[in-house]
Protein backbone atom coordinates (compact mmCIF):
# COMPACT_ATOMS: atom_id res chain seq x y z
CA UNK A 1 0.00 0.00 0.00
CA UNK A 2 2.96 2.04 0.91
CA UNK A 3 4.51 1.42 -2.52
CA UNK A 4 0.91 2.35 -4.31
CA UNK A 5 0.29 5.73 -2.89
CA UNK A 6 4.05 6.38 -3.32
CA UNK A 7 4.11 5.80 -6.98
CA UNK A 8 0.72 7.89 -7.36
CA UNK A 9 2.36 10.48 -5.90
CA UNK A 10 5.21 10.88 -7.90
CA UNK A 11 2.79 10.71 -11.23
CA UNK A 12 0.58 13.46 -9.67
CA UNK A 13 3.91 15.37 -8.85
CA UNK A 14 4.95 14.79 -12.68
CA UNK A 15 1.14 15.62 -13.74
CA UNK A 16 1.22 18.88 -12.20
CA UNK A 17 4.64 20.14 -12.88
CA UNK A 18 3.84 19.33 -16.51
CA UNK A 19 0.68 21.29 -16.15
CA UNK A 20 2.89 24.43 -14.99
CA UNK A 21 5.13 23.83 -18.07
CA UNK A 22 2.24 24.40 -19.93
CA UNK A 23 0.80 27.44 -18.45
CA UNK A 24 3.74 28.91 -17.91
CA UNK A 25 3.83 29.46 -21.98
CA UNK A 26 1.45 32.26 -21.32
CA UNK A 27 3.98 34.17 -19.70
CA UNK A 28 6.92 34.45 -21.97
CA UNK A 29 7.84 34.31 -25.56
CA UNK A 30 8.56 30.89 -27.03
CA UNK A 31 11.85 29.59 -27.76
CA UNK A 32 11.08 26.95 -30.49
CA UNK A 33 8.48 26.33 -32.68
CA UNK A 34 7.46 23.34 -30.75
CA UNK A 35 7.10 25.65 -27.88
CA UNK A 36 5.02 27.72 -30.01
CA UNK A 37 2.70 25.62 -31.53
CA UNK A 38 2.16 24.80 -27.75
CA UNK A 39 1.72 28.66 -26.58
CA UNK A 40 -0.94 28.77 -29.08
CA UNK A 41 -2.98 26.10 -27.41
CA UNK A 42 -2.08 27.79 -23.90
CA UNK A 43 -3.21 31.11 -24.66
CA UNK A 44 -6.22 30.72 -27.02
CA UNK A 45 -7.94 27.47 -25.59
CA UNK A 46 -6.55 28.05 -22.06
CA UNK A 47 -9.71 29.36 -20.21
CA UNK A 48 -10.82 25.36 -21.22
CA UNK A 49 -8.00 23.38 -20.10
CA UNK A 50 -8.19 25.82 -16.66
CA UNK A 51 -11.03 24.07 -15.94
CA UNK A 52 -9.14 20.99 -16.58
CA UNK A 53 -6.67 22.09 -14.29
CA UNK A 54 -8.74 24.00 -11.44
CA UNK A 55 -10.27 20.45 -11.72
CA UNK A 56 -7.44 18.32 -10.88
CA UNK A 57 -6.70 20.69 -7.74
CA UNK A 58 -9.52 19.87 -6.28
CA UNK A 59 -9.42 16.26 -6.66
CA UNK A 60 -5.61 16.46 -5.42
CA UNK A 61 -6.98 18.43 -2.69
CA UNK A 62 -10.16 16.37 -1.19
CA UNK A 63 -9.66 12.84 -3.21
CA UNK A 64 -6.50 11.58 -4.31
CA UNK A 65 -4.77 9.01 -1.75
CA UNK A 66 -1.76 11.09 -0.73
CA UNK A 67 0.67 10.41 1.91
CA UNK A 68 1.57 12.72 4.56
CA UNK A 69 -2.21 14.69 4.23
CA UNK A 70 -0.77 17.75 4.58
CA UNK A 71 2.28 18.69 2.79
CA UNK A 72 2.16 16.70 -0.62
CA UNK A 73 -1.31 16.95 -1.08
CA UNK A 74 -1.53 21.09 -0.52
CA UNK A 75 1.81 21.49 -2.44
CA UNK A 76 0.21 19.25 -5.46
CA UNK A 77 -3.09 20.97 -5.31
CA UNK A 78 -1.70 24.69 -5.83
CA UNK A 79 0.43 24.02 -8.36
CA UNK A 80 -2.51 22.66 -10.03
CA UNK A 81 -4.62 25.74 -8.90
CA UNK A 82 -1.42 28.04 -9.78
CA UNK A 83 -1.66 26.57 -13.51
CA UNK A 84 -5.30 26.92 -13.76
CA UNK A 85 -5.05 31.09 -12.68
CA UNK A 86 -2.35 30.99 -15.21
CA UNK A 87 -4.24 29.51 -18.20
CA UNK A 88 -7.56 31.74 -17.59
CA UNK A 89 -5.71 35.35 -17.50
CA UNK A 90 -5.80 35.52 -21.39
CA UNK A 91 -9.35 35.55 -20.87
CA UNK A 92 -9.46 37.64 -18.18
CA UNK A 93 -6.97 40.22 -19.50
CA UNK A 94 -8.90 40.28 -22.38
CA UNK A 95 -11.59 42.11 -20.56
CA UNK A 96 -9.34 45.12 -20.18
CA UNK A 97 -7.71 44.92 -23.81
CA UNK A 98 -10.72 45.31 -25.32
CA UNK A 99 -10.98 48.92 -23.84
CA UNK A 100 -8.30 49.76 -26.80
CA UNK A 101 -11.18 48.57 -29.16
CA UNK A 102 -12.82 51.32 -28.40
CA UNK A 103 -11.91 54.36 -30.57
CA UNK A 104 -13.40 52.70 -33.32
CA UNK A 105 -15.62 49.57 -32.10
CA UNK A 106 -18.84 50.83 -30.68
CA UNK A 107 -19.22 48.52 -28.11
CA UNK A 108 -16.25 46.02 -27.70
CA UNK A 109 -16.37 43.10 -25.37
CA UNK A 110 -14.86 39.84 -24.42
CA UNK A 111 -17.81 37.02 -24.17
CA UNK A 112 -16.62 34.01 -21.36
CA UNK A 113 -19.99 32.26 -23.00
CA UNK A 114 -18.62 32.97 -26.62
CA UNK A 115 -15.21 31.22 -25.00
CA UNK A 116 -17.05 27.94 -23.96
CA UNK A 117 -19.96 28.02 -25.78
CA UNK A 118 -18.59 28.89 -28.95
CA UNK A 119 -21.43 30.15 -31.77
CA UNK A 120 -21.36 27.28 -34.35
CA UNK A 121 -22.03 28.88 -38.10
CA UNK A 122 -22.23 27.85 -41.37
CA UNK A 123 -19.27 28.77 -43.75
CA UNK A 124 -20.19 30.54 -46.59
CA UNK A 125 -19.38 28.60 -50.05
CA UNK A 126 -16.53 30.07 -51.75
CA UNK A 127 -15.35 30.01 -55.61
CA UNK A 128 -12.26 28.92 -56.70
CA UNK A 129 -11.16 31.24 -59.30
CA UNK A 130 -8.06 31.06 -61.39
CA UNK A 131 -6.85 33.68 -63.14
CA UNK A 132 -3.44 34.84 -65.32
CA UNK A 133 0.00 35.80 -62.97
CA UNK A 134 2.21 38.86 -64.73
CA UNK A 135 4.40 35.38 -66.14
CA UNK A 136 1.20 33.84 -67.21
CA UNK A 137 1.24 31.08 -65.10
CA UNK A 138 -2.10 30.38 -63.14
CA UNK A 139 -3.08 32.31 -59.56
CA UNK A 140 -5.81 31.41 -57.69
CA UNK A 141 -8.17 33.05 -55.73
CA UNK A 142 -10.87 31.76 -53.19
CA UNK A 143 -13.99 34.17 -53.31
CA UNK A 144 -16.74 34.03 -50.55
CA UNK A 145 -19.30 36.37 -52.07
CA UNK A 146 -20.99 38.93 -49.67
CA UNK A 147 -24.31 37.98 -48.02
CA UNK A 148 -26.18 40.77 -49.63
CA UNK A 149 -29.04 41.43 -51.55
CA UNK A 150 -28.64 40.66 -54.84
CA UNK A 151 -27.91 43.55 -57.21
CA UNK A 152 -25.61 45.11 -54.49
CA UNK A 153 -22.11 46.04 -55.77
CA UNK A 154 -19.84 44.59 -51.87
CA UNK A 155 -16.68 45.97 -50.82
CA UNK A 156 -13.99 43.54 -50.89
CA UNK A 157 -11.76 42.27 -48.76
CA UNK A 158 -8.47 41.36 -50.42
CA UNK A 159 -6.79 38.54 -48.17
CA UNK A 160 -3.03 37.70 -47.95
CA UNK A 161 -2.19 34.25 -46.56
CA UNK A 162 1.03 33.93 -44.07
CA UNK A 163 3.93 31.93 -43.71
CA UNK A 164 7.51 32.89 -44.00
CA UNK A 165 6.97 33.31 -47.80
CA UNK A 166 7.55 29.67 -48.38
CA UNK A 167 4.07 27.83 -47.96
CA UNK A 168 0.86 28.57 -46.92
CA UNK A 169 -2.20 29.08 -49.10
CA UNK A 170 -5.21 30.66 -49.73
CA UNK A 171 -8.05 28.79 -47.31
CA UNK A 172 -5.40 29.49 -44.32
CA UNK A 173 -7.74 30.52 -41.38
CA UNK A 174 -11.16 30.62 -43.50
CA UNK A 175 -13.48 31.43 -40.67
CA UNK A 176 -12.62 34.91 -40.60
CA UNK A 177 -13.55 35.12 -44.31
CA UNK A 178 -16.87 33.70 -43.81
CA UNK A 179 -17.71 35.88 -40.90
CA UNK A 180 -17.11 38.94 -43.11
CA UNK A 181 -18.94 37.56 -45.72
CA UNK A 182 -22.06 37.29 -43.85
CA UNK A 183 -21.79 40.74 -42.79
CA UNK A 184 -21.91 42.20 -46.10
CA UNK A 185 -18.03 42.09 -47.46
CA UNK A 186 -16.80 39.67 -50.04
CA UNK A 187 -13.80 38.02 -49.38
CA UNK A 188 -10.78 37.30 -51.84
CA UNK A 189 -8.69 35.09 -50.61
CA UNK A 190 -5.00 35.05 -52.90
CA UNK A 191 -2.37 32.92 -53.62
CA UNK A 192 1.02 34.25 -54.52
CA UNK A 193 4.59 32.31 -55.59
CA UNK A 194 6.82 31.41 -53.20
CA UNK A 195 10.11 30.84 -52.05
CA UNK A 196 12.80 29.50 -53.11
CA UNK A 197 11.60 29.73 -56.68
CA UNK A 198 9.93 33.26 -56.64
CA UNK A 199 12.04 36.24 -55.04
CA UNK A 200 10.76 40.03 -54.30
CA UNK A 201 8.75 41.56 -55.99
CA UNK A 202 6.92 38.27 -57.60
CA UNK A 203 5.00 37.83 -53.99
CA UNK A 204 3.08 42.01 -54.79
CA UNK A 205 2.85 41.48 -58.05
CA UNK A 206 1.09 38.22 -58.18
CA UNK A 207 -1.48 40.02 -55.25
CA UNK A 208 -1.98 43.02 -57.61
CA UNK A 209 -2.41 40.65 -60.39
CA UNK A 210 -5.02 39.20 -58.38
CA UNK A 211 -6.87 42.69 -57.69
CA UNK A 212 -6.94 43.62 -61.26
CA UNK A 213 -9.05 40.14 -62.31
CA UNK A 214 -11.46 40.96 -59.73
CA UNK A 215 -11.41 44.48 -60.92
CA UNK A 216 -11.86 43.80 -64.25
CA UNK A 217 -14.15 41.21 -63.37
CA UNK A 218 -16.30 43.45 -60.84
CA UNK A 219 -19.89 43.12 -62.30
CA UNK A 220 -19.57 38.96 -62.48
CA UNK A 221 -18.33 38.72 -58.80
CA UNK A 222 -20.81 42.06 -57.63
CA UNK A 223 -18.22 43.54 -56.11
CA UNK A 224 -17.35 47.34 -56.01
CA UNK A 225 -13.81 47.56 -57.58
CA UNK A 226 -13.59 51.23 -55.49
CA UNK A 227 -13.98 50.15 -52.03
CA UNK A 228 -10.96 47.50 -51.30
CA UNK A 229 -8.99 46.62 -48.24
CA UNK A 230 -6.35 44.60 -47.85
CA UNK A 231 -5.80 42.11 -44.99
CA UNK A 232 -2.75 39.87 -44.68
CA UNK A 233 -1.24 37.89 -41.89
CA UNK A 234 2.48 37.34 -41.09
CA UNK A 235 4.17 37.14 -44.09
CA UNK A 236 1.09 37.98 -46.09
CA UNK A 237 0.72 41.35 -43.81
CA UNK A 238 3.95 42.79 -45.34
CA UNK A 239 3.13 42.12 -48.51
CA UNK A 240 -0.61 43.58 -48.26
CA UNK A 241 1.34 46.39 -46.61
CA UNK A 242 3.50 47.38 -49.29
CA UNK A 243 0.17 46.74 -51.84
CA UNK A 244 -1.55 49.16 -49.48
CA UNK A 245 1.40 51.66 -48.72
CA UNK A 246 3.13 51.98 -52.19
CA UNK A 247 -0.05 51.35 -54.95
CA UNK A 248 0.20 51.73 -58.53
CA UNK A 249 -1.43 55.04 -59.32
CA UNK A 250 -4.54 53.51 -60.63
CA UNK A 251 -5.37 51.78 -56.90
CA UNK A 252 -4.26 54.65 -55.10
CA UNK A 253 -7.88 55.83 -54.50
CA UNK A 254 -9.55 52.29 -54.41
CA UNK A 255 -7.56 50.92 -51.86
CA UNK A 256 -9.19 52.34 -48.97
CA UNK A 257 -7.65 50.66 -45.80
CA UNK A 258 -4.84 48.13 -44.87
CA UNK A 259 -5.17 45.39 -41.65
CA UNK A 260 -2.25 43.69 -40.75
CA UNK A 261 -1.91 40.97 -38.33
CA UNK A 262 1.59 40.47 -36.51
CA UNK A 263 3.43 41.50 -39.46
CA UNK A 264 6.87 42.83 -40.50
CA UNK A 265 6.39 46.54 -41.65
CA UNK A 266 10.06 47.40 -41.83
CA UNK A 267 12.62 44.70 -43.31
CA UNK A 268 16.16 46.15 -42.50
CA UNK A 269 14.55 46.60 -39.17
CA UNK A 270 13.88 42.72 -39.17
CA UNK A 271 17.65 42.27 -40.63
CA UNK A 272 18.70 43.90 -37.93
CA UNK A 273 17.53 42.79 -34.79
CA UNK A 274 16.81 39.38 -36.41
CA UNK A 275 20.02 36.45 -35.74
CA UNK A 276 21.03 33.84 -37.83
CA UNK A 277 19.75 31.28 -35.69
CA UNK A 278 16.21 32.62 -34.41
CA UNK A 279 13.08 31.08 -34.33
CA UNK A 280 11.96 32.11 -37.47
CA UNK A 281 15.99 32.24 -38.97
CA UNK A 282 15.42 36.24 -40.09
CA UNK A 283 18.56 36.90 -41.63
CA UNK A 284 18.68 33.94 -44.11
CA UNK A 285 15.28 34.15 -44.64
CA UNK A 286 15.45 37.53 -45.59
CA UNK A 287 18.62 37.37 -47.38
CA UNK A 288 16.73 34.08 -49.68
CA UNK A 289 13.66 36.42 -50.12
CA UNK A 290 14.80 39.61 -50.46
CA UNK A 291 18.28 38.69 -52.56
CA UNK A 292 21.33 39.65 -50.21
CA UNK A 293 21.54 41.90 -46.89
CA UNK A 294 20.32 45.91 -46.23
CA UNK A 295 23.53 46.70 -46.86
CA UNK A 296 23.98 45.16 -50.92
CA UNK A 297 20.12 45.49 -51.50
CA UNK A 298 19.14 48.51 -49.59
CA UNK A 299 16.80 49.37 -52.58
CA UNK A 300 14.79 46.24 -52.38
CA UNK A 301 14.75 46.06 -48.59
CA UNK A 302 12.98 49.61 -49.10
CA UNK A 303 10.89 48.78 -51.33
CA UNK A 304 9.40 46.04 -49.59
CA UNK A 305 8.86 47.96 -46.25
CA UNK A 306 5.63 49.45 -45.88
CA UNK A 307 6.82 51.22 -43.12
CA UNK A 308 8.89 53.50 -45.62
CA UNK A 309 6.21 54.55 -47.56
CA UNK A 310 3.72 56.04 -44.87
CA UNK A 311 2.67 59.33 -45.92
CA UNK A 312 -0.43 61.87 -45.55
CA UNK A 313 -1.76 60.07 -48.67
CA UNK A 314 -1.87 56.80 -46.37
CA UNK A 315 -5.40 54.49 -46.19
CA UNK A 316 -6.22 53.81 -42.76
CA UNK A 317 -4.71 51.34 -41.28
CA UNK A 318 -5.24 48.53 -38.33
CA UNK A 319 -2.45 46.50 -37.01
CA UNK A 320 -2.84 43.80 -34.39
CA UNK A 321 0.37 42.08 -32.48
CA UNK A 322 0.92 39.46 -29.45
CA UNK A 323 3.97 40.81 -27.11
CA UNK A 324 5.18 37.48 -26.95
CA UNK A 325 5.60 37.31 -30.16
CA UNK A 326 9.00 35.79 -31.11
CA UNK A 327 8.76 35.12 -35.15
CA UNK A 328 7.56 38.96 -35.44
CA UNK A 329 8.58 41.26 -33.10
CA UNK A 330 6.19 43.37 -31.35
CA UNK A 331 8.05 46.28 -31.99
CA UNK A 332 7.58 45.97 -35.93
CA UNK A 333 3.98 47.15 -35.36
CA UNK A 334 4.23 49.52 -32.65
CA UNK A 335 6.98 51.08 -34.99
CA UNK A 336 4.49 51.24 -38.03
CA UNK A 337 1.81 52.81 -35.53
CA UNK A 338 3.93 55.48 -34.47
CA UNK A 339 5.07 56.26 -37.77
CA UNK A 340 1.93 56.74 -38.78
CA UNK A 341 0.96 59.13 -35.96
CA UNK A 342 3.86 61.37 -36.85
CA UNK A 343 2.07 62.62 -40.12
CA UNK A 344 -1.17 62.50 -38.40
CA UNK A 345 -2.12 59.25 -39.91
CA UNK A 346 -5.40 56.72 -39.43
CA UNK A 347 -4.44 53.78 -37.37
CA UNK A 348 -5.52 51.86 -34.90
CA UNK A 349 -3.55 49.18 -33.12
CA UNK A 350 -4.47 46.37 -30.93
CA UNK A 351 -1.94 45.30 -28.26
CA UNK A 352 -2.47 41.88 -27.36
CA UNK A 353 0.15 41.60 -24.33
CA UNK A 354 -0.36 37.67 -23.79
CA UNK A 355 -0.72 36.46 -26.99
CA UNK A 356 2.08 34.79 -29.64
CA UNK A 357 2.26 34.51 -32.96
CA UNK A 358 -0.56 33.02 -34.80
CA UNK A 359 -3.27 34.13 -32.19
CA UNK A 360 -6.05 34.44 -34.32
CA UNK A 361 -6.10 30.69 -34.80
CA UNK A 362 -8.79 30.02 -32.43
CA UNK A 363 -11.49 32.80 -33.89
CA UNK A 364 -13.62 32.06 -30.51
CA UNK A 365 -10.48 32.30 -27.82
CA UNK A 366 -8.80 35.75 -26.24
CA UNK A 367 -7.41 36.99 -29.52
CA UNK A 368 -9.85 36.05 -31.47
CA UNK A 369 -12.29 37.61 -30.03
CA UNK A 370 -10.99 40.62 -29.69
CA UNK A 371 -9.29 41.11 -33.17
CA UNK A 372 -12.49 39.68 -34.58
CA UNK A 373 -14.06 42.57 -33.17
CA UNK A 374 -11.41 44.92 -34.42
CA UNK A 375 -11.50 44.05 -38.07
CA UNK A 376 -15.25 44.39 -38.25
CA UNK A 377 -15.06 48.01 -36.57
CA UNK A 378 -12.23 49.22 -38.91
CA UNK A 379 -14.07 47.84 -42.15
CA UNK A 380 -17.33 49.54 -40.84
CA UNK A 381 -14.81 52.63 -40.62
CA UNK A 382 -13.70 52.78 -43.65
CA UNK A 383 -16.01 51.46 -46.01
Amino acid sequence: MHKRRLRFTIATFILAAVTLAFAATTLVGAPTLLIWTISIAATEYGHLFALAAGFLGLVVLFVAPLPLRNVPRILASWIFFISAGLLISPAIESGSAAKQLSRWVETPHFSFREAFFPTREEPVPFKRIEFQRPDQSPGLIYFYPAQVPAGTAAPVVIVVHGGSWKSGDPLQLPELNSVLARRGYAVASVDYRLLPEAKWPTQKNDVLAAIQYLRDHATDYAIDPSRLVLLGRSAGGQIAETVALDPPEELKLAIVGCIAFYSPADMSFAYQFGREDDLASTRPLLREYLGGTPESSPKTYREASGYDFVDPTSPPVLLMHGRHDNLVWFKQSLRLTEEIQKIRGTVYFLDLPWATHGFDYNIHGPSGQLSTQAVLGFLKKVF
